[in-house]
């Protein structure tokens, strides 16, 4: 994991679920590139304030390193659903919130809400500490 590399990626415009998910390619065994495809329609709460970005791109990570794929694999499906809630339990007791709308106190989507976000800093101010943040639950949970 890269964080570093993560919150440099941010500072360029790429997204806060393309910044996680791809800062884990390696220990997802993904292609750093297809990470920032399949994430790059959740930025913004998949641009409707809604789950927050850095909570899907870990999510996705997640899946991808203990999801599973067989139907009828309960065993599989309740071990992912543990995962997912450790991990969300653990993104909402450290932030306060799971949704993008509530981390940034503002709704995202009215344009002049954007605007005035972005004028006012809230994006640069708070969103390098939900990634660095996810990145480090992450990290802890891949490693498991």
């Amino acid at each position: 994991m890269d964080e570093k590399k993560a919150l440099e990626m941010y500072s360029q415009g790429f997204s806060c679920s393309q910044t996680v998910l791809s800062a884990f390619a390696d220990e997802i065994g993904m292609d750093y590139d297809t990470c920032l495809k399949a994430a790059s329609a959740f930025g913004g709460g998949a641009g409707r304030k809604e789950l927050c970005g850095c909570v899907t791109g870990a999510l996705i990570a997640l899946g991808l390193k203990y999801g599973f794929f067989s139907p009828g694999d309960e065993d599989g499906h309740a071990n992912m659903d543990s995962v997912r809630e450790e991990f969300l339990s653990r993104f909402e007791k450290e932030f306060g919130a799971i949704r993008c709308g509530d981390l940034l106190r503002g709704d995202l989507l009215p344009e002049d809400e954007r605007r005035r976000l972005g004028s006012e800093g809230v994006l640069l101010r708070l969103c390098p500490g939900f990634i660095a943040g996810t990145c480090h639950i992450l990290e802890d949970m891949l490693e498991d």
